[in-house]
């Protein structure tokens, strides 16, 4: 069980009873070098998660901060979930 986001299920009858009850269509990412919040979390959260979505994985070397600096890469990510396709199983960035 992720302990990084122990809020989520508080009062809710912990993480996995508060994310089994989302009901909209979720997409995920994460970036291969971030250490604040790593893929293993990433998707062990997916895992909880009705339908399990898949992790796109983004390829960087910038760690936490990737998701402002490679822009396109999360830029793709975003605009294939707003269209409803696929991003592309893993993006690849600088």
């Amino acid at each position: 069980m992720p302990t990084r986001w122990p809020g989520a299920g508080r009062g809710r009858g912990g993480l996995g009873a508060a994310l089994g009850r989302v009901r909209c269509k979720v997409a995920m990412a994460g970036i291969d070098s971030d250490r604040l919040y790593p893929l293993y979390l990433q998707r062990e959260v997916a895992e909880l998660l009705p339908g399990r979505p898949e992790v796109t994985v983004i390829h960087s070397l910038y760690g936490h901060d990737s998701f402002l600096i490679e822009s396109e890469a999360v830029g793709a990510f975003i605009r294939a979930a707003l269209e409803g396709g696929e991003s592309g199983a893993e993006e690849r960035a600088g």
